[in-house]
Parts: structure tokens; sequence; C-alpha cells
């Protein structure tokens, strides 16, 4: 089961960052280290209040497993007032596909 994650609103005309790590914890040492291997794809999918839904790719760092979106003013200017939902998916190298979080993200005015 994915986690979820109400981000914070974002002011349209505002730049903002969406990011997460996905970072996996060892059983016995309870260590964490990153998910992500060399070839993974992770895909940020936006849901507009209107139902129409955007693929985007992430900025990945392999090294600490941080998958972020970065929208830029122009980007959230053109972005309809409401609440998007959306989801992070991992396609791994091996092709299967998981979805790791599902959230959601206000946009106002």
């Amino acid at each position: 089961m994915p986690a979820s994650y109400a981000f914070p609103a974002v002011r349209r005309g505002d730049t903002k960052t969406l990011a997460v790590y996905l970072l996996r914890k060892g059983i016995r040492s309870l260590a964490r280290s990153p998910l992500l291997q060399t070839g993974d794809v992770v895909t940020w999918t936006l849901r507009s209040p209107g139902g129409a839904s955007e693929d985007r790719a992430a900025d990945l760092d392999i090294g600490t497993g941080k998958a972020s979106l970065p929208l830029t003013a122009e980007q959230t200017a053109a972005m309809t007032p409401g609440t998007y939902s959306g989801w992070l998916r991992v396609k791994g190298t091996d092709g299967v596909v998981t979805t790791h979080l599902t959230f959601s993200l206000p946009i106002v005015n």
C-alpha cells in the first residue's frame, strides 16, 4: 500500500518543488538506504480538479533516493485553482511499476 501525503498549498505564480525520499529499511539492521537504482524511471502524475492527468518525469538523486518535481512560476500560474491529486510511481529496471505515494496538492490564487 502506498504512503499518502498532503502537500502544503501552492499559490499560483509561485515556484515550488515537490520532493520525497524513497528509502528502504533493513529488517535486521533498521538502517535506511536509497530504494532507487540506476535505470529506474520515476514519474509524478498530477490530476487536475477537472480530472485531466499529466505525467511528469522526476528529477532523481540515486545516491540519496530523492525524487523531486520542480514547478516553475509559469507552470503554477497556468494551473487551475483547486486541489490536485496524484501519485508517484517507480518503474524498475525489471519493468515492474510500483506506486509509492499518493498525494494532494492545493493550488490557490
